[in-house]
């Protein structure tokens, strides 16, 4: 018997490579130098421009404030235009032998008209007869005492009080009612019981 011989075992053909080189690690990136005068330059640009609209800001403000306190009444003079218009036209047809009844008719239409032009433009006209008294918005000029009105009511109004939108203008002058005045109760005593001086001695003349 003959023996075989035994197949030699080739590695494998991995086994057989050439081991791999180490691949070095990549050197870090340098630092890169940051442009300080390019930056200080883009900021003081940034600067300017904010400081330039600032000031027309500023300017544009002042040149509003302006307009408004001259031309802030605009809209209330517009609505008093056709009051002016009556009044022209009134003095112009109105003498001094002109009816009486006519002079009456023409103020009060004048005063209506006025009176509508105001509160179109928020102004509102106070008048608080019977109403209770409130001193942030009436200005009290008397007291009255009274025995048909509560005490602290407003019983007559002097001078209207007038108010533009929430804001007083001018308080309302009224007379405020007051408690009455009670007269002190005659106190009579008799001969003896119940007069406290009974009894004391009379000085002697």
């Amino acid at each position: 018997m003959t023996d075989t011989a035994p197949e030699s075992m080739a590695p494998p053909a991995d086994d057989m490579a050439a081991p791999e080189t180490p691949v070095a690690d990549a050197a870090p990136d340098a630092p890169v130098e940051k442009d300080w005068e390019a930056e200080y330059n883009t900021l003081h640009d940034t600067y300017l421009r904010l400081a330039a609209d600032f000031e027309n800001f500023r300017k544009r403000m002042n040149t509003d404030r302006e307009a408004l306190l001259k031309y802030g009444a605009q809209n209330t003079v517009e609505m008093l235009l056709p009051v002016l218009d009556n009044l022209e036209l009134g003095s112009a047809s109105l003498s001094e032998a002109s009816d009486p009844k006519m002079l009456y008719q023409s103020f009060t239409m004048l005063s209506q008209q006025l009176q509508t032009a105001l509160e179109d433009a928020g102004l509102k006209r106070q008048t608080p007869t019977h109403q209770p008294f409130d001193p942030a918005i009436h200005d009290a000029i008397a007291q009255e005492p009274s025995t048909d009105v509560a005490e602290n009511m407003i019983i007559r109004v002097q001078k209207s009080g007038y108010q533009l939108h929430d804001r007083v203008l001018r308080p309302a002058q009224v007379v405020v009612s007051a408690a009455p005045v009670t007269e002190p109760t005659p106190v009579e005593f008799d001969a003896v019981g119940s007069n406290p001086f009974a009894g004391a001695d009379t000085p002697s003349e």
